[in-house]
């Protein structure tokens, strides 16, 4: 939705001016069957397609490198509401964007011979 790229718009400014070096995102469904209709064989399926959505915007239109970004789907095994409900059900249907920040140097650890 336009109203989706507009936030997605504002994060991805937030995120290169930080310039994490790796994103995560994550999509998620209800758990819903889908119609037979739909171009989508499950949930599964369907949440990939949404995280992958969201990694082709910040590739193709804010310019983030690809080997930045991981898509993940979920489908409907991580709920964070009841899904009996369709105010539970709108909020499973949703994307995590996790931020990894740059790790820590390697330590070296030195194990004495015995």
């Amino acid at each position: 939705s336009s109203e989706g790229k507009a936030r997605l718009t504002l994060l991805a400014e937030v995120l290169l001016e930080e310039s994490y070096p790796h994103i995560c995102v994550i999509g998620h469904t209800d758990n819903r069957p889908l119609k037979s209709s739909s171009r989508f064989a499950d949930n599964w399926e369907l949440s990939t397609a949404r995280a992958v959505a969201v990694v082709r915007f910040f590739n193709e239109a804010l310019g983030i490198a690809p080997e930045q970004m991981t898509a993940v789907g979920c489908g409907q095994f991580m709920p964070v509401a009841d899904n009996d409900t369709d105010e539970g059900r709108s909020m499973n249907r949703r994307i995590e964007i996790i931020l990894e920040a740059a790790s820590p140097p390697a330590a070296t650890v030195e194990i004495p011979e015995l």
